[in-house]
């Protein structure tokens, strides 16, 4: 975890060298306000072999001051998959609340350093059947997260209203799911649960369009 904090602080400290104070013109002079799209966006499960990227999975906004942005999102990503022999359904609502470093060079791109706190509740259905589709078993999981999440984002601005965005993340979660797993042939249920912390690396976080007003 260590390695990727320091990876993540050491791109954003050596990118502030390669230009000077007076190449900065911010675009966000006259607009205060930004307006998030999460147009793809990487799912927060702890199962990350399942997870596959969401479209259009969230809003959010951002109140921008001269080199600080405050910022706050709303995620939902639902995904899941059925096969001759497997079902999964999974679902997670998430909100994030924080702040964020802005750069701006040349008037067309931001450099932008992020850290957010975040909670998330999410559920997940995962069936088994055999080849005549006869149910096996049956694992329910419910539950909920939160924790730190750290990050860069690139944006480039089409329009002074108008810019595309890229964010890689790194999640630093603490999830606590509750199992139900239910056995069909012998008929009976086991009930547990957890709590651990998780740290995932998303290159793709994010990648979104904003609206800046």
């Amino acid at each position: 975890m260590k390695k990727y904090i320091t990876i993540f602080i050491a791109f954003f400290i050596l990118s502030q060298g390669a230009y000077s104070q007076d190449e900065q013109s911010s675009v966000l002079d006259n607009n205060k306000w930004t307006l998030r799209t999460f147009a793809i966006g990487k799912p927060y499960t702890f199962e990350t072999q399942t997870a596959v990227p969401n479209l259009f999975s969230g809003l959010g906004l951002k109140y921008n001051f001269k080199n600080i942005s405050l910022r706050v999102s709303y995620e939902n990503n639902p995904y899941g998959y059925r096969d001759a022999f497997q079902s999964l359904v999974y679902k997670e609502q998430v909100i994030r609340l924080g702040t964020e470093y802005r750069r701006i060079y040349e008037g067309k791109v931001s450099l932008n350093l992020f850290v957010d706190v975040a909670y998330m509740d999410f559920s997940q259905d995962f069936g088994v059947t055999d080849s005549l589709a006869t149910p096996i078993s049956l694992t329910k999981i419910r539950g909920n997260g939160y924790g730190a999440i750290i990050g860069i984002g690139v944006d480039y601005f089409l329009t002074p209203q108008i810019s595309i965005c890229l964010e890689s993340r790194l999640d630093i979660l603490v999830y606590r799911p509750k199992y139900e797993k239910t056995l069909y042939v012998t008929n009976t249920t086991t009930q547990f649960e957890q709590r651990f912390t998780q740290t995932n690396l998303g290159i793709i976080g994010n990648f979104g369009i904003n609206y800046h007003f």
